[in-house]
């Protein structure tokens, strides 16, 4: 696991693995790593986890554990940012006829980006719903269509027993909230944050009605385009349309889904927090400028797509310039 997307999808592949009698050796890599002894105990009662940086790490750690007959049963990886250890893992299980399995927890991520090269197919792959399973098949022509599995998001099989009402409720008491609308806003690690944030915080200010807005950096921030930070706090310090609560830098999980059940308006570029907006029914506005959203989304889906997915399902609106 590397990036927070594809560390909140596998989690909850834990317990199922626990009721196989599976015990699965964890490996962390960028900032799934700094995340995982936070999120693990909610999965699993296992508290060992290992911290590694490539490929390489993985194979020395596993024969270091291994005891003759210690080959793994399979291997799952997410399909994380740039590739990285659990992408390059693949080659290497497959020399040693070892299952591989990667988890998509995006439509169409990584595709024909950083997986394009053929050595990192997967034995199958995980997708969300049927149209994550044609891109898979458009994008990787020569991939037999039995091994895109559809399993759904895993992320969101907790929101089908999900206390909404208790979250906006503790959410009210621990924010101090009071009657005024709450929006959510998610700052994303994408280069041109700080003129989507200066831009969201004049049209707020000239809305001429208050909210309560909580403002949020994405986790990866700091190490992807830190020098868009300043600028975000410039535009938010010059927020007069309420009141501005600032989240912790690694707000825990379960915080930010009590802080979307209790918006009224989730904002973000393409990010699959507006997937969760819309699960929790709120309105999400997804702000994609030609130059900024839609350039960095069709260079990361590797050109797949003209719409985010969540846009073109018409669960959220898009606005394409500060107008």
């Amino acid at each position: 696991m590397k990036d927070p997307g594809g560390m909140n999808g596998i989690l909850p592949v834990l317990p199922h693995l626990r009721k196989m009698q599976i015990k699965p050796v964890i490996f962390g890599t960028g900032k799934a790593a700094e995340l995982l002894p936070g999120r693990m105990p909610a999965y699993t009662t296992q508290r060992r986890f290992f911290r590694v940086t490539t490929a390489n790490d993985i194979m020395r750690l596993h024969a270091q554990l291994g005891s003759g007959s210690a080959n793994p049963f399979a291997v799952l990886t997410s399909m994380c940012s740039e590739g990285g250890a659990g992408r390059d893992i693949i080659p290497l299980m497959r020399a040693m006829k070892i299952r591989t399995i990667a988890y998509q927890d995006f439509w169409g991520a990584r595709l024909k980006t950083d997986w394009q090269d053929v050595k990192y197919r997967p034995d199958a792959i995980c997708v969300g719903n049927r149209y994550a399973a044609e891109l898979v098949t458009r994008a990787w022509s020569e991939y037999d269509p039995a091994r895109v599995k559809i399993t759904g998001f895993t992320t969101h099989d907790q929101y089908a027993n999900y206390d909404a009402d208790s979250a906006v409720i503790e959410t009210t008491r621990d924010l101090h909230l009071d009657d005024k609308p709450v929006v959510f806003y998610l700052i994303e690690n994408i280069s041109g944050a700080g003129r989507v944030t200066k831009d969201l915080i004049e049209v707020m200010n000239g809305l001429g009605s208050e909210i309560n807005l909580v403002a949020h950096y994405h986790p990866r921030m700091g190490t992807s385009v830190p020098e868009e930070i300043p600028e975000c706090e410039k535009a938010l310090g010059a927020f007069r349309a309420g009141r501005l609560i600032r989240t912790e830098k690694d707000l825990p999980y379960a915080d930010i889904q009590r802080y979307l059940a209790a918006s009224s308006l989730v904002v973000a570029m393409w990010s699959t927090i507006l997937v969760e907006a819309s699960l929790f029914r709120k309105d999400a506005l997804a702000i994609m400028y030609p130059d900024i959203g839609i350039k960095h989304f069709q260079g990361e889906m590797g050109g797949q797509m003209d719409q985010v997915p969540v846009v073109a399902l018409r669960a959220a609106h898009q606005a394409e310039s500060k107008e």
